[in-house]
C-alpha cells in the first residue's frame, strides 16, 4: 500500500473546516481521509483545541494515531485515553498574565487548564471562537489560580491586539512563547510547545521517518509543523508567509483543502 508508514496531520479550524459558525467538515475531506487510510496511511489532528474540544472530529474521522492538542502542549492518544506528553506554563506566566491585564484592560483573557477554559475577564467579550465554543467557558475559582496552566489566550479587537503585540515586543519573557493563532487571537504557550515539536516527539516514539510525514495548516501556529514535515501544505486563504513554507497550496478550506492535499500526495506516489 502506497501510504504504509506514512503520517498525515491536519490542523482543524481554518484547514479541516472553516472557522465560522455552524461550519462542517467538507464531505470531500472525509472521503479523501478515508481513502488515505485504506491505502495504509495514518491520520491525526494537530490543533490548538483541547482534547475534549477536538474529540467530535476524532469521532467523525478515521483518526488512527495520537493527536496534537493545545498547539503542541499535549499529545493525546484517544484510543488509549491517555496523554503521551503534557506541557504546562511556568508559574511566572501567571505574573506575566496579570501584568498584561493591568496594562491592557480591554483585552479578554482565557486560561486553559487541560480540558477546561476559564474566562478571567467575563466582563469583556471574547472576540475569538464561535458562540457554541464560548458556551463551554467556566467561571474562575480560587483553584484556577493555583493549578498548573496549559496555556493562556488573549482576544480583542485589532487596535487592542496591536497594543498587545507592542507590549510583548518590549518585554523579555522567560520560559514562554507567544503565537498568533488567528486574526483575533494571541496565545501564550510553554516555551517548547508547538505542533512541530509534538509531531517530532510522536515520530521518535513510533518510528516514523520525517520524509514520510505530511502536514497541512493555515496560520502562524502551524508554521513549525509545516517546516518539520517532509511535505507541507496550506490553504488558498493563508498568509504569504505560510504559503512560503509549504510545498503545496490547496484550494479554499470550505471547498475541501485537505482533500486537495491528499490528491496531491496520491499523485506523488502514482
Amino acid at each position: 500500500m502506497k501510504f504504509k508508514d506514512y503520517l498525515l496531520f491536519s490542523d482543524v479550524d481554518g484547514t479541516l473546516l472553516p472557522y465560522t459558525e455552524n461550519a462542517e467538515v467538507p464531505k470531500r475531506n472525509i472521503e479523501a481521509i478515508e481513502r488515505f487510510i485504506k491505502q495504509g496511511g495514518s491520520f491525526g489532528l494537530a490543533t490548538g483545541r483541547s482534547k475534549v474540544s477536538a474529540e467530535e472530529f476524532v469521532k467523525l474521522l478515521p483518526v488512527n494515531v495520537p493527536c496534537v492538542v493545545l498547539n503542541g502542549g499535549g499529545l493525546y492518544d484517544y484510543a488509549a485515553e491517555e496523554y503521551l506528553i503534557m506541557l504546562f506554563l511556568p508559574d511566572e506566566a501567571k505574573v506575566y498574565v496579570k501584568q498584561i491585564m493591568e496594562e491592557l484592560p480591554r483585552i479578554s483573557v482565557l486560561v486553559v487548564v487541560k480540558e477546561d477554559y476559564y474566562h478571567l475577564t467575563p466582563e469583556i467579550e471574547f472576540e475569538s471562537f464561535t458562540s457554541e465554543y464560548r458556551k463551554n467557558f467556566k467561571d474562575v475559582n480560587p483553584e484556577t489560580m493555583d493549578v498548573k496552566w496549559s496555556k493562556t489566550l488573549f482576544s480583542g479587537k485589532e487596535e487592542e491586539l496591536i497594543k498587545l503585540r507592542k507590549y510583548i515586543g518590549a518585554h523579555d519573557f522567560k520560559g514562554i512563547r507567544f503565537v498568533e493563532t488567528n486574526e483575533t487571537l494571541i496565545e501564550l504557550l510553554p516555551e517548547n510547545s508547538d505542533k512541530g515539536n509534538a509531531i517530532k516527539t510522536l515520530a521518535s516514539m513510533k518510528g516514523y521517518k520525517r520524509e514520510r510525514i505530511a502536514a497541512i495548516g493555515d496560520y502562524y501556529n502551524d508554521l513549525e509543523m509545516l517546516e518539520y514535515a517532509g511535505v507541507g501544505a496550506t490553504v488558498e486563504e493563508a498568509l504569504d508567509e505560510i504559503k512560503g513554507a509549504c510545498d503545496f497550496v490547496a484550494g479554499k478550506c470550505e471547498d475541501g483543502a485537505v482533500a486537495d492535499f491528499i490528491e496531491y500526495l496520491e499523485s506523488m506516489y502514482e
